[in-house]
């Protein structure tokens, strides 16, 4: 059936590089074996017009991408398909070539679609070039013949590619994914660890990495998530996005939870209290936001703050939002929990009970401190009188063993602490 390939020649005058393989030697040698030379050179000259049309196309289409387009794979599925017609072998692998292409365009983000759309265009392009040969070379009373073995041999070869091609791109995509998601976190830990960034990582993360940064740690109060936990966690980032103007944002899934990295055109005024006063949180979660930083050490500074927030947040074993700049004295103590409680007990040795009285106590003396002592703010904010204020400042300051007012910072560190967590006055 295939003495009329010696009719395929490439055109003339033809550029040198139309007639240069691209693919594996070893694909060439056994083209020229089987084939021979020129219709080996035809074949290598017409991939590439196919590829050239193919980008015209993509330029003139914008719904056209030419993410999936690979003149290596093109060629090298060219000239096995001219072998498998020439030899009658229909259960010829598919060429390397197109697996290593499938290899590249999950790590470029192609879709199976785009791929696929390129296997089929060059298809119909060579079905339809080989057709006008047949229709030249062969006698008539051979040609239906000839052009039906020539149309079955070619689709059974791109139905198996096809196919083939679909398998590889689902294995290679969830190989890549899971390299791809260890890589990314790979990068944030040396970021975090180093305060610097190593070449690449900005493609890697797919965030840039000059101007600000905003960083969040997602977690479910349950071990296990409620469900649609996932979905509300998605809706929550990309209302956060909306909500500080995110040029992109990079979600990084972790063993405890999701690390969460908006990168920020200009950085906006206080974005961290825009969010938590306008974004409500996922139900059931603990998000907690670090600072906003400029450039690498400013996101390593983000991401460690987030770190910092979340562990008092999950402290709290509730749901809520934490912030960096509200809980991050007290993230330093509790990185030590029992050097925290040993401090809280020292400092408010006296009034450390854990009767009702006592925590009244404790939370009028706060009150009165976090508003520099004034009676009339902390009245306002405990809904009593200022004299009741004074009252309870003054019984406070007699139980505790070391003065409430001549030193102010560590009692006030240590009634937040206690506010927070009464576990730790023991």
């Amino acid at each position: 059936m295939s003495a009329w390939m010696s009719a395929l020649r490439p055109s003339q005058p033809a550029a040198s590089d139309d007639l240069d393989p691209v693919s594996l030697p070893e694909t060439v040698a056994r083209a020229r074996a089987v084939l021979g030379d020129e219709p080996t050179a035809w074949a290598i000259q017409r991939s590439k017009q196919i590829c050239d049309t193919y980008e015209a196309s993509a330029r003139a289409d914008p719904t056209i991408t030419v993410d999936g387009l690979d003149r290596v794979a093109c060629e090298a599925a060219l000239l096995t398909v001219l072998v498998n017609l020439r030899t009658g072998r229909a259960d010829a692998p598919a060429p390397p070539e197109g697996f290593e292409s499938v290899r590249r365009a999950v790590r470029q983000g192609a879709r199976i679609e785009t791929i696929l759309r390129v296997v089929w265009f060059s298809h119909t392009t060579v079905q339809m070039a080989l057709l006008e040969v047949l229709s030249r070379e062969v006698p008539a009373e051979r040609l239906a013949d000839e052009l039906r073995a020539v149309s079955e041999g070619l689709f059974e070869f791109v139905d198996g590619l096809v196919r083939e091609l679909a398998t590889a791109y689902d294995q290679e995509r969830a190989a890549w994914h899971g390299r791809l998601a260890a890589l990314r976190r790979q990068t944030m830990e040396h970021i975090v660890e180093h305060g610097t960034a190593r070449e690449g990582s900005e493609q890697l993360l797919g965030i840039r990495l000059r101007g600000d940064h905003l960083a969040a740690v997602i977690r479910s109060v349950d071990p296990a998530p409620p469900t649609g936990w996932d979905g509300s966690v998605t809706r929550y980032v990309a209302a956060v996005s909306a909500t500080i103007e995110a040029v992109n944002s990079l979600v990084l899934d972790q063993p405890d939870g999701s690390t969460v990295i908006w990168s920020l055109s200009a950085a906006p005024r206080d974005p961290v209290s825009a969010v938590t006063d306008r974004v409500p949180h996922p139900p059931g979660s603990i998000v907690a936001f670090g600072p906003v930083g400029r450039d690498v050490a400013g996101l390593q500074s983000s991401l460690l703050g987030a770190r910092q927030a979340a562990l008092v947040g999950g402290q709290h074993q509730s749901e809520g939002a934490w912030t960096y700049d509200d809980v991050g004295l007290q993230a330093v103590l509790l990185a030590d929990p029992e050097a925290a409680g040993r401090y809280v007990r020292h400092v408010l040795k006296g009034l450390t009970d854990g009767d009702a009285k006592s925590a009244m106590l404790r939370e009028t003396l706060w009150a009165y401190l976090r508003h520099g002592r004034s009676r009339l703010a902390a009245a306002e904010e405990l809904h009593i009188a200022p004299n009741t204020v004074a009252y309870r400042v003054r019984q406070a300051d007699e139980r505790l063993e070391r003065p409430a007012l001549d030193d102010p910072t560590p009692m006030v560190v240590a009634l937040s602490l206690a506010r927070d967590f009464p576990a730790l006055l023991g």
